[in-house]
């Protein structure tokens, strides 16, 4: 049986208010970017791995790499505030990051059956009535549908 929030609105308010899950947001928001704020070069040598309380915590492959991008930290924390992200600091550890590929890997989960398509669309019909912004309905609805694929695996 699946579990439906009593009010999806304050469900969602809640959500956004979670300050946990606001920096999970913001952290997913700066890593689908970076490359953008650092360029193509830098981007396979450093990667965000934590944000909290406004500030980045970034891993970076060796020293010289740190030392490359530390005299740039105002001008990229300028781009970052000015994409409309917020930031105060960065600081850089010492680490792997993830390669390029394994960051860009898409999640390959198996098909629903016609069954839980049809779920899907009751939830669809059911928990997303009281939202009338059409995007977001669409984004609750890939989402559902994403989780519902994961737990196949």
């Amino acid at each position: 049986m699946i579990r439906r929030p009593k009010n999806l609105n304050s469900f969602l308010e809640n959500l956004v208010r979670d300050k946990s899950f606001s920096d999970a947001v913001q952290l997913r928001l700066f890593q689908n970017r970076w490359e953008e704020f650092v360029g193509t070069g830098m981007r396979g040598h450093s990667y965000p791995i934590k944000y909290e309380k406004g500030r980045l915590i970034v891993v970076v492959e060796n020293a010289i790499w740190r030392a490359e991008l530390i005299p740039q930290n105002r001008k990229i924390v300028k781009l970052i505030n000015e994409s409309g992200l917020a930031l105060r600091d960065i600081f850089y550890i010492l680490g792997k990051p993830p390669s390029i590929t394994q960051v860009e890997k898409k999640e390959e989960f198996p098909p629903l059956t016609p069954q839980e398509e049809k779920r899907l669309e009751e939830f669809k019909e059911s928990a997303l009535t009281g939202i009338h912004n059409e995007g977001l309905k669409s984004r609750l609805g890939r989402i559902r549908e994403k989780q519902m694929r994961s737990f196949k695996t």
